[in-house]
């Protein structure tokens, strides 16, 4: 081989390794950082269901805002149909309104409320009569959900974009019966739950302290929105 396709091989490598080690830097700072938390369990004080089901979203970010933030939910159940018992039937659960506020501020949390009574799609029709009963009185529990058919999960995904590169992060999850904790989150600077209780949450009507950037606030603790 001649020093001329030695070169020519060597530069096309060369070439490779740069574009990786470009794309590891734009994934590392143009991507969203998103943390999910496994599911909150607590009495429902103000709705008609016996418990309330919730999942706290954070922007890991220090300086950047997630946009075009979007949220979906699925439970999954194996066995539903007698004639196809290996099959798997997915039911559409609602998150919060469906139509949550796009926008994420860096270092902040929002608290995501499954409306678990309102779950939906044909295959509800396909579900034991009790289990529906329960879903006419609002007093269906996620766990006896979970318990129908010979395997179910709960599927989330939350997604969002960079405000400036525009890159977007999914972030898919996969719930069972074990990630259910009875508890309220520890803190408004994670997504731990702990069942010592809830802790204060901040409104959807939250603004940074006067004279102070929002941006400047996220970092000195961040915000935590509660959507119902």
């Amino acid at each position: 081989m001649s020093s001329t396709e030695i070169g020519l091989v060597g530069g096309f490598f060369l070439g490779l390794l740069a574009s990786y080690l470009v794309w590891i830097v734009v994934a590392r700072v143009h991507l969203p950082r998103i943390q999910v938390s496994k599911i909150s369990k607590q009495s429902a004080s103000t709705s008609g269901e016996n418990h309330q089901y919730r999942v706290k979203v954070r922007n890991m970010r220090r300086h950047r805002l997630i946009s075009d933030l979007s949220t979906s939910c699925r439970l999954v159940i194996q066995g539903l149909n007698p004639e196809r018992p290996s099959n798997f039937t997915s039911l559409r659960l609602p998150v919060a309104d469906e139509h949550p506020f796009p926008v994420l501020e860096p270092r902040s949390g929002r608290i995501y409320t499954l409306r678990i009574s309102e779950l939906g799609g044909g295959g509800v029709m396909r579900l034991p009569p009790e289990a529906k009963r329960s879903l006419s009185s609002g007093g269906v529990e996620l766990e006896d959900l979970l318990r129908l058919g010979s395997s179910a999960f709960l599927r989330l995904a939350i997604s969002g974009a960079h405000e400036l590169g525009g890159l977007r992060r999914t972030v898919n999850l996969r719930y069972g019966l074990d990630d259910i904790i009875l508890g309220g989150f520890s803190s408004k600077n994670s997504v731990k739950i702990e069942s010592s209780g809830p802790v204060r949450e901040i409104d959807d009507d939250f603004e940074p302290p006067r004279g102070v950037p929002s941006t400047e606030a996220a970092e000195e603790g961040g915000a935590e929105i509660d959507e119902e």
